[in-house]
């Protein structure tokens, strides 16, 4: 075919093949500025960066049109390209007739129901999507395959694996339109393409599958066909088709051959597979017969001036395809090739940041000129818009970004949270699923809810003891013969409906049952709104999870899909732009389903939704004047002032080509089948390429888990033992590292445009030196309140800290948000039985309606109950205390700054001549309940202006235990004191351990211990209590105290000891004069 016009353009540098596209198509054009061109691209990207070249040369870019080779072909041809969604439904439909023959027995096998979770319908979704895949790659790659396919001879040296192939491709043919490479199989010329046509330029592309090659040749009889291919190696350095391969550089180097190892580049070598096949291919490399040819143009040269610089020495090495590199050495401080061993994606993302600033310092930079890449956008994306996106530093200007080939809306949370429901029919739906599906903001916004309600849903769970499972019926679904379901939403929603429709009993704390339902009386007022919409919620959901039993088709899953939407998503603009990726996958499935007649289950629907979505492709964020974020692809060798790979880690990159255990191309490879490896390596290669000043390159080399250093990809590697002058720079963990801010770091460079990082690096070079182990807060400009509660009181005297944490800081989220438990209780915790034996204690009485109760919020585990005997036990010892009557109390406590007014009840004996305070506590007394007793008691001493005692009552070894405390004849000026207190643990966190201090106070000094020893019994005392043992939990792990108190050692620090134990003798002293574990004599 010698009266083709097909033409080879090649050169290192892809400005110079761009500036020759320009002119030739300035040529063709003669001045009409009418005239259409077209240049065929490989992807979007390179046609935007045409486009603004083109623009930036003659002010505007017109009538060029950029089709990709697909879609020029097919209208070329007028022969369609076959759909791989198309043959994958195909396929899914063929398999189960042709399971049946014997060929098949492998695919029955692996088709056939197992104990796995996976149900075979979905394993044959998955198996048709993989042969839609495979079928594809034959057509592009094997066309004379599927040919011969097609005829209905056999083949009898065909294996096992090509046998049931070909049936299966003559199974879905008949239904499978003629694809385009079927017809580029016959002799016949190819039609004239249209008249708008005149020429075709090829940009940009590295590869071609020979099928496309065979076009091109064909095409060129009518009109002349150009490609531009970025050639590694200049002309003067000859073709590389046919130089030493990765494994021939390896093995010379194995066996130090220099025929080899002194002629030709070893990149080239490792990392040029794909362009010597492109050679090879375009040169005669198929069985019919090519004719390029060559223009000569005098392109400049691209080693023509003295390379400078290691970047400049390492590209003059590849255009001229030499071993070695340039003996000119650079300046010692050349940074034009910079390689960082990080700790994790972030790290890098913050090395970068740090290295474009310092760039920014020396010469001016400009967004645009920053291409960065790497080998999954997906897995940098949060990380990019973490670090690039926040601009919380007035002093560092912002660094515009956008992020390309980001298209897999399936990561979005809102689309997230709608996959999630098609797996409500498998799902237990428990507490935390059903929180976070209605936490989205487009199901919450529906239901006219707000962020502000999530925690009030989150409390009526708890309190209700709502884990999992929608009704009864549910829980029997999921496990068969279980007899208790008091754990479900049903029974929860039940309790709360219930307890809005009754009112409260006069008891508070005695719980009534109403048809075995014990209510919930917490939702009143604008509470009612909030447990509306729950309803609304369980419903929507429960009705999904109904439709989602049965089968359907295709066409009828994306209307009852889009029901759902209607049904319980907002309608705002805010919102339907978000799903509206999910609404397009919807109507490209919707356009599928006219191949698919047969009805699938549910979670094929899921399956093929998230593939959908998967492979929904990404629009913009390409070459906008920002900086660039894009996936390392090939055939991207776009040319920029400052090239950025990331992820160039051992395990990522090159991506190992996933192989198919049937893929015949696997066993009979072809010159120029593609592979993963191959265009990772060549993008490799093509990127060091088109760096014009400066190459960064990052990887994980570093252990984020124990520091320990990890390799580089294979492919980094490689570069690396070509520039034996370079060594990665291991960064630190943090980039706040005070070694970043050192001006003479041996080995980092010092950082200084972050003036907040370096507050952090002096934060850290100051926490060397000697600190108290006291936290210094102090809210000076807290005033104290002038009136307070009873238990706000006692309860900031006995808890400072935590006090301090949740209302004068406003912490209250650390320890009131606590996370839902999604399983039924199987056993009672420690501190809930304490409780429970509390609520005994008060109520004086234990019932079946408490033990019901108990159980429906989620305190007892359901079924019997092993510790009822020890309950009724608590219950006899309640009977016999002494009957209590409320006082009603407000006092005024003068102090330093104004008086305080507290209010409150306390429970008194009914003996009006000598009354008393009743306390309980179900264990033998602890230090907070003789504290919270002993509180009590000075305030009904003011009030009822008469010393009264005090009863603790307790339960030893199953035994009533009682402690006494005598009336105290000095009550207003204890409590004066502790008001002091009160009012200091407002302002900052005092060292008052209740259990500690009760310890150290309490402990007795034997006729045997001097005063030194007696001291440091105490003392160790009140460690055991402060760090705790095997019978006690540590005070210094209680909420709040680790926070403030840093100490391992009470004791070891001055300052701490002496404020501990101030605290402890102020507080604890008069309590231990009033304690007795005897009646007073006159009681």
């Amino acid at each position: 075919m010698h009266d083709s016009h097909f033409y080879l353009h090649h050169h290192p540098k892809q400005e110079v093949l761009a500036d020759l596209l320009l002119s030739k198509l300035e040529a063709e054009s003669s001045g009409d500025p009418f005239h259409q061109s077209t240049v065929m691209v490989r992807n979007q990207g390179m046609g935007t960066w045409l486009q603004r070249r083109i623009a930036h040369q003659h002010a505007v870019c017109m009538q060029i049109n950029f089709p990709q080779p697909n879609r020029f072909l097919q209208e070329v041809l007028e022969a369609p390209s076959i759909d791989p969604e198309h043959l994958k439904w195909q396929i899914y439909q063929q398999l189960p007739n042709l399971c049946e023959r014997a060929s098949f027995r492998a695919i029955q096998q692996y088709l056939a129901p197992s104990d796995s979770t996976q149900s075979a319908t979905l394993k044959r979704y998955q198996l048709a999507g993989v042969l839609a895949g495979l079928f594809d790659r034959y057509l592009l790659y094997r066309p004379d395959w599927i040919a011969q396919w097609q005829q209905p001879q056999t083949n009898k040296d065909s294996s096992a694996d090509e046998q049931w192939q070909r049936e299966l491709w003559q199974a879905i043919s008949p239904d499978t339109e003629t694809h385009w490479s079927q017809v580029l199989l016959s002799d016949a010329p190819l039609p004239a393409p249209s008249q708008t046509i005149t020429s075709l330029h090829v940009f940009g592309i590295t590869n071609f599958a020979p099928a496309y090659t065979r076009f091109l040749n064909k095409l060129s009889t009518h009109i002349p066909v150009h490609i531009y291919w970025m050639n590694p190696v200049e002309k003067d350095g000859g073709y590389w088709e046919d130089s030493a391969t990765r494994k021939d550089w390896l093995l010379a180097k194995a066996f130090d051959d220099p025929e080899i190892l002194q002629q030709n580049n070893p990149l080239l070598s490792c990392f040029g597979r794909l362009g010597r096949e492109f050679i090879h291919t375009l040169y005669g490399g198929t069985t019919e017969e090519i004719h390029i040819q060559e223009e000569e143009h005098g392109l400049p040269q691209a080693s023509a001036s003295t390379p400078t610089t290691r970047l400049s020495q390492l590209q003059t090495s590849l255009y001229q395809n030499n071993a070695e590199p340039n003996n000119h050495k650079p300046d010692s401080d050349d940074s034009s090739i910079s390689i960082h061993a990080c700790h994790s994606p972030l790290r890098e993302l913050e090395t970068l940041k740090t290295y474009l600033f310092t760039l920014a310092e020396d010469t001016p930079l400009n967004p645009g000129d920053v291409l960065v890449m790497c080998p999954d956008i997906s897995t940098y994306a949060p990380a990019i818009e973490a670090i690039f996106g926040k601009h919380h530093n007035q002093d560092l200007p912002y660094i515009p970004f956008s992020i390309g080939d980001h298209g897999q809306p399936d990561n979005e949370p809102s689309i997230t949270s709608l996959l999630s429901l098609f797996s409500l029919h498998r799902s237990r739906f428990t507490n935390q699923e059903a929180l976070k599906l209605l936490s989205t903001p487009s199901i919450l916004e529906y239901f006219e809810l707000n962020e502000e309600d999530i925690p009030t849903i989150k409390d009526w769970i708890q309190q209700n003891g709502i884990r999992w499972g929608f009704n009864s019926q549910h829980v029997q679904q999921s496990t068969p013969g279980c007899p208790e379901s008091s754990w479900t939403w049903q029974h929860g929603i039940d309790r709360m409906l219930l307890g809005y429709a009754m009112p409260n009993h006069p008891k508070a704390n005695t719980p009534t049952l109403w048809n075995h339902i014990s209510p919930f009386h917490h939702i009143e007022g604008t509470n009612t709104r909030i447990l509306d919409a729950l309803c609304n919620f369980l419903d929507w959901c429960r009705k999904i999870r109904q439709a989602l039993h049965s089968d359907r088709s295709l066409a009828d899953w994306v209307e009852l899909t889009r029901e759902w939407l209607d049904t319980g998503t907002s309608k705002s603009d805010t919102h339907q732009r978000t799903l509206r990726p999910f609404d397009t996958a919807l109507d490209t499935i919707q356009q599928q389903a006219k191949a698919m007649s047969e009805s699938v289950p549910a979670e094929v629907m899921l399956e093929h939704l998230t593939q959908t979505l998967h492979n929904a492709p990404a629009y913009g964020g390409f070459l906008n004047g920002s900086v660039t974020f894009c996936e390392m692809k090939p055939m991207r060798a776009i040319p920029a002032r400052i090239i950025c790979l990331l992820g160039m880690n051992h395990d990522a990159f090159p991506r190992p080509d996933s192989e198919t255990a049937f893929d015949l191309t696997r066993l009979k490879r072809r010159m120029g089948d593609r592979s993963s490896r191959d265009d990772d390596t060549y993008a490799f290669l093509e990127a060091l390429l088109s760096a014009r000043e400066h190459l960064f390159i990052s990887y994980l080399g570093t252990s984020i888990k124990d520091g320990k250093p990890r390799p580089p990809s294979t492919a980094l590697q490689t570069l690396l033992d070509q520039l034996p002058g370079i060594k990665p720079t291991t960064e630190k963990l943090h980039n706040f590292d005070p070694e970043y801010f050192q001006p003479h770091s041996p080995t980092l460079k010092p950082s200084s445009h972050d003036s907040e990082l370096l507050d952090c690096a002096r934060l850290l070079l100051a926490h060397d030196e000697p600190t108290s182990t006291i936290c210094q807060i102090n809210i000076n400009n807290l005033t104290p309140p002038e009136n307070t509660t009873l238990d706000h009181f006692i309860s900031t005297i006995t808890h400072p800290t935590r006090q301090f944490l949740r209302h004068s800081l406003q912490a209250q989220s650390l320890y009131l948000d606590q996370p839902l438990e999604p399983d039924e209780p199987i056993s009672t915790d420690g501190l809930t039985n304490y409780h429970i034996k509390q609520t005994i204690l008060a109520n004086k009485r234990l019932s079946d309606e408490d033990i019901e109760t108990w159980k429906q919020t989620g305190l007892l585990p359901p079924g019997s109950l092993s510790s009822r005997a020890e309950f009724e036990t608590i219950a006899e010892i309640a009977n016999k205390l002494p009957a209590t009557q409320l006082l009603a109390t407000q006092i005024s406590i003068p102090t330093n700054q104004h008086s305080l007014n507290i209010t409150g009840n306390i429970a008194l004996s009914t003996d009006a001549e000598d009354p008393s305070v009743i306390t309980t506590d179900p264990s033998e007394g602890k230090a907070k309940a003789i504290l919270n007793t002993w509180l009590l008691q000075l305030a009904a001493s003011i009030q009822l202006q008469q010393p009264v005692r005090a009863e603790l009552h307790g339960i030893k070894d199953g035994h009533p235990a009682v402690k006494y405390f005598s009336p105290p004849k000095n009550a207003q000026t204890i409590l004066q004191e502790l008001a002091e207190i009160y009012q200091e643990a407002l302002r900052t966190p005092i060292p008052h351990f209740p259990k500690s201090a009760h310890a150290y106070i309490t402990e007795k000094q034997n006729a045997k211990d001097d005063d030194t020893h007696y001291e440091i019994k105490r003392k160790n005392k009140a460690l055991t209590q402060w760090l705790g043992s095997q019978y006690s939990s540590a005070e210094s792990e209680e909420e709040a105290n680790r926070y403030f108190f840093e100490a391992d050692d009470l004791f070891s620090d001055t300052e701490l000891t002496a404020e501990f134990l101030a605290t402890a003798h102020l507080i604890w002293d008069p309590i231990h004069e009033h304690l007795s574990e005897t009646p007073p004599a006159n009681a």
